[in-house]
């Protein structure tokens, strides 16, 4: 997926939604998101913690999806 050059509106909370990530091995890890970024233009990305930093999810080349929290 592409960067959004779109400013970034406001941020919210993760609410324990994970992203699927595609582990050299082939199996699929998990990551929790720790908050979305919200653009001007209605979308949002999930932000998941990558060595210690904060990156938008979506960006990243093992990326598979996102799953909803639990209610």
């Amino acid at each position: 997926m592409t960067t959004n050059t779109t400013p970034i509106v406001t941020a919210l909370p993760g609410a324990g939604c994970t992203v699927s990530l595609k582990e050299p091995d082939g199996l699929h890890g998990g990551a929790p998101v720790i908050g979305w970024l919200v653009y001007a233009d209605g979308e949002f990305r999930p932000v998941v913690l990558v060595d210690g930093k904060p990156v938008d999810a979506t960006t990243l080349p093992n990326f598979v999806q996102v799953f909803p929290g639990k209610p």
